[in-house]
């Protein structure tokens, strides 16, 4: 239960125009990722506040579902987090999504004072009908006070 924790605190820290890796967005293209508050990267997040994410995208395929998925990893495991919305349908993006359609996925996370100080990698993917990646970004977080 920890290491899910620090899983969505890291999850959160992210801002502004920000720098990520896609990670295997096979049917799709990232075009950018906005965390806020980030200033700096790794980004910062403080615990007792609520960072937001924006992850603009283009799916290369068909599907009428969109499903958000979360992991840090931690030492080289991916860990996984669960977040309050997996539902992309009800994140911002109108479903059905169409093949060269143009997406913006908006997420919201509280920063708990439980979490514990930690750097992760922040993987975040957003899969259609059948699993597949269609948005795969990986971030790097530092939780503080």
């Amino acid at each position: 239960m920890l290491i899910s924790v620090t899983v969505f605190a890291a999850i959160l820290a992210l801002s502004s125009a920000t720098r990520f890796k896609e990670c295997g967005s096979a049917n799709g293209k990232v075009k950018s990722v906005t965390v806020t508050p980030c200033s700096e990267f790794p980004c910062i997040l403080h615990r007792g506040t609520t960072a937001s994410v924006a992850i603009e995208f283009v799916s290369n395929v068909n599907s009428k579902t969109l499903t958000g998925s979360v992991h840090g990893i931690l030492g080289g495991f991916p860990i996984p987090f669960p977040i309050p919305q997996t539902d992309g349908c009800q994140s911002g993006v109108a479903c059905p999504i169409t093949a060269g359609s143009s997406h913006i996925y908006k997420a919201s996370i509280p920063v708990h004072k439980l979490y514990p100080s930690v750097k992760v990698i922040v993987k975040w993917e957003l899969q259609g009908d059948n699993g597949e990646n269609i948005a795969c970004i990986n971030l790097p977080v530092e939780i503080m006070d």
